[in-house]
């Protein structure tokens, strides 16, 4: 599940009881989804399985591995261009629409920095080997530039607050989804079948 950036904006300012409010209605609908899957209904509500399914699927569809390697590429990152580009009213290319300007990957006449872009990589590898190759959700993580970006700048804090926060939604999942297997078993087999987009 996704949130809209509250980043540089008044609109989201704490307003303690809606934000309650909020926790309240996704306990609801979560443990509404939880009780489709232990009856063998997950297709019950389509709009459940696109709230909460997302995390189950990386957890259970996950690549199995003997040992971990010296290195390891950061999950989360696209290569800049390749997937995804946005493409401002100037004709200047970013990476995405999340990325509000960060740095141009070049422009509609030049066309790609390929420099820029592969300097951004490598600035964003060094960043993530400061912490993450220590890491237990290494390989499920899916942090990208965005989580890292602050102004013109990649910055570890920032990225550190969103690790932190990623860490324990996947804590939670983990959770949630032992709960599930303890009441039904077979609940979660129906993933085999389903694709990660």
């Amino acid at each position: 599940m996704a949130f809209v950036n509250k980043e540089g904006t008044s609109l989201f300012h704490d307003d303690f009881t809606n934000s309650l409010e909020l926790s309240r209605q996704l306990s609801e609908l979560k443990n509404e989804f939880k009780l489709n899957l232990i009856r063998n209904n997950p297709n019950k509500s389509p709009f459940l399985r696109a709230l909460f399914e997302k995390d189950l699927l990386k957890i259970y569809k996950r690549k199995l591995f003997n040992n971990f390697e010296d290195s390891h590429p950061p999950n989360g990152i696209c290569i800049p261009g390749h997937r995804k580009l946005f493409v401002d009213s100037e004709g200047e290319f970013y990476l995405c629409e999340s990325t509000d300007g960060f740095q141009s990957i070049g422009n509609i006449n030049a066309g790609f920095d390929y420099k820029k872009i592969i300097d951004l990589i490598n600035n964003y590898c060094d960043l993530c080997n400061i912490d993450c190759l220590n890491c237990w959700l290494l390989r499920l993580c899916d942090l990208c530039f965005v989580s890292a970006i602050s102004g013109k700048e990649l910055n570890l804090e920032k990225k550190r607050k969103k690790c932190d926060y990623r860490k324990k939604k996947f804590e939670d999942t983990i959770k949630f989804s032992l709960e599930i297997i303890e009441e039904n078993p077979k609940a979660l087999n129906y993933l085999e079948n389903t694709v990660i987009i």
